[in-house]
């Protein structure tokens, strides 16, 4: 059964790093483009957005140890 395990820890992960996403993205387009939601400013701001979530993401993962009972 470690399949199961391995995809109940995975959709966790995948969630931690979904909602980190969402917040970076937000707080990026309200602090640095003025809440712009056109597709031109996502795209604009999307490679840094993804790099800040990757930090902060894996920083959450070691903190809160995900997986791990």
């Amino acid at each position: 059964m470690w399949f199961k395990e391995l995809w109940i820890r995975t959709k966790v992960v995948a969630a931690t790093y979904t909602g980190t996403f969402i917040v970076v993205m937000f707080l990026n387009q309200l602090l640095f483009f003025g809440l712009c939601l056109n597709p031109i400013c996502m795209v604009a701001a999307m490679p840094h957005v993804l790099a800040i979530t990757v930090v902060i993401g894996t920083w959450l993962n070691f903190r809160n140890k995900s997986g791990e009972e």
